[in-house]
This record gives structure tokens, C-alpha cells and sequence, in this order.
């Protein structure tokens, strides 16, 4: 299956996008220090009868800089993707979300909700946890000038990218380095792209989930939470609060898996997601639009 990569212009600047397949579109969208390249073990699988399509937002994992950093927040982030569908000839798809690319699902949602067709979260921010509550510190940190900067200098050290402070608490050890590098070599080794991931970090704000949680109350369609059992970042309380409250919504746990179950345990999210798909109505079409 051939994926073709374009650079699609966004309101907050140039974005690098990954489509594989052809059929009804699945976004995925990822959190911060990763881009879209953390889904492939999932959104590959589903390329056979879907579009799926991978951004790589300005999170910190982004090669392609921000131009209007003041966008690079969470509710500006979310809106980008409204642009991206329509950009891509697509009235509707299917938003798949982790960590804080489910809160950006969950504020695009609630901002866009005739653009989703579905939503899929797994572990993700939600209510009070943006940013969850062993990483609000990294936000008060984010506010002293330079300290992004020191971070990145820490990413250099292995040790490091596989702490608690790095990939160890989203994903299972032993974690793999050269999985990871890509990643923390990109916030370690490129300054503008740590400033825009401090400049969404720095925007992350209860607020915005639990607004967007009051707006999914009222959400007419399908939604799925597949969570991580036992999550250390993401509470299963968020997941049951969210699966009482959405109208249309099922939850189920992937077991053996830290946040990133699309790494640790892909077989079984994806056994998870393609039933969801299978059960959704058709797709709405865009006028001229693609599938």
C-alpha cells in the first residue's frame, strides 16, 4: 500500500501530511514529542479499506516549523484540523486520538462536531487532567525562559528519553531507543521545534477538556474509548466518567499497555477499532470531495 506524503498549508503554517489507502477517511492524531509515525502500526493495518491520514502537528516530533506560533495551541490545533479535512476533500472522518492529540480530538469535537463522522479515544487528557497531573510541573517549568532549551539537552541521554521524564510512562519497557529516537532526537536537536511544543504545552488548560466533555454529552454519534487498563497518565475514571456521559459511546480496556497502546499492544487496539468502523453508518461526502 503506497503512502504519499504532502505538505498541506494550515493556519498555523505548513504541516506534513501522511496518507495511505483510499475508502472513508480515519484521522489520527498524535500528542506531544511524537508525530503522526506512532500510529503506523495501527492506521497501516486499516489502509486496505480506509483512507488514513497522519499529520504531523507541531507537537514536537514536527520537522516543518510553525509560522503563527500563537495558533499552536489547543483550541488552534483543533480548528487546523477542520482546515486539513477540507484541504484534503473531506467533509467527514473518523478521528482517532492518544494522549494530548485526544484531548485536540475532543476540542475539535466539541468545536467541529458535523466534520466527525466517529470518535476514537484512546488514553487520553480529559476533565481536569490537561495536562495529566504527573506532568502539570513540566508546565510551570515551561513558563521559565530558556528552560525548553534544557529539556531538549536532557533528551540527548538515553537514560533520560526512557524515564518517567521521556517514554516511561507511555509506554512499556523495555522501550526501544531506536523506536524513540526519531522523536527526542527531533526535540533535542532542532530549537524551533521545542518552542512550538512549549507553546502548546503552555496552552494546555482544564478548561478546554472539560468544556469540550460538556459538549460531547450531546455528541449524535458513534464513540469509541478503547483505554489503557491500569493507565499511570489517564485515569480509568476518565474513561467510565466519559463513556456515562457521551450518548452513543463504548468502552473498552487494552490490557498490558501503558498510554501508547497503539505501540505496546497494536493487534489488540485494532481489534477494537476495525468492529467500531465496521458498525458505522456511511460516510457523509463532500461535494467533489474525496472518499
Amino acid at each position: 500500500m503506497q503512502t504519499t506524503t504532502r505538505t498541506v498549508d494550515l493556519p498555523f503554517g505548513p504541516c506534513e501530511v501522511r496518507v495511505t489507502g483510499d475508502g472513508p477517511p480515519v484521522l489520527f492524531v498524535h500528542g506531544i514529542i511524537v508525530n503522526g509515525t506512532v500510529w503506523d502500526g495501527v492506521a497501516l493495518a486499516l489502509a486496505d479499506d480506509h483512507q488514513v491520514i497522519q499529520p504531523d502537528l507541531p507537537l514536537g516530533g514536527h520537522r516543518l516549523h510553525a509560522r503563527r506560533r500563537e495558533l499552536v495551541a489547543p483550541e488552534g490545533v483543533a480548528d487546523a484540523l477542520a482546515v486539513l479535512l477540507e484541504e484534503l476533500g473531506h467533509d467527514q472522518a473518523v478521528v482517532v486520538g492518544n494522549d494530548s492529540g485526544g484531548a485536540i480530538s475532543q476540542i475539535f469535537t466539541a468545536r467541529h462536531p458535523d466534520r466527525v463522522r466517529a470518535l476514537v479515544l484512546t488514553s487520553s487528557d480529559a476533565f481536569d487532567h490537561f495536562p495529566p497531573n504527573l506532568l502539570k510541573p513540566v508546565k510551570a517549568l515551561l513558563a521559565v525562559p530558556g528552560m525548553i532549551d534544557v529539556v531538549g539537552a536532557l533528551y540527548r541521554f538515553g537514560w533520560i528519553r526512557r524515564s518517567w521524564a521521556g517514554a516511561g510512562l507511555a509506554m512499556n519497557k523495555p522501550i526501544d531507543d531506536e523506536l524513540i529516537a526519531p522523536y527526542f532526537d527531533r526535540v533535542a536537536g532542532d530549537r524551533e521545534a521545542r518552542r512550538d511544543m512549549a507553546a502548546f504545552i503552555r496552552g494546555c488548560r482544564p478548561a478546554l477538556t472539560n468544556a469540550a466533555a460538556e459538549a460531547l454529552a450531546s455528541f449524535p454519534r458513534p464513540v469509541l474509548l478503547a483505554w489503557s487498563e491500569g493507565d499511570v497518565l489517564f485515569p480509568e475514571a476518565d474513561a467510565r466518567k466519559l463513556a456515562e456521559m457521551i450518548p452513543d459511546a463504548e468502552l473498552t480496556w487494552i490490557t498490558g499497555s501503558r498510554t501508547f497502546s497503539m505501540v505496546d499492544q497494536p493487534e489488540q487496539l485494532l481489534a477494537a477499532i476495525r468492529p467500531f468502523l465496521e458498525r458505522l453508518p456511511g460516510p457523509r461526502q463532500a461535494a467533489g470531495g474525496g472518499g
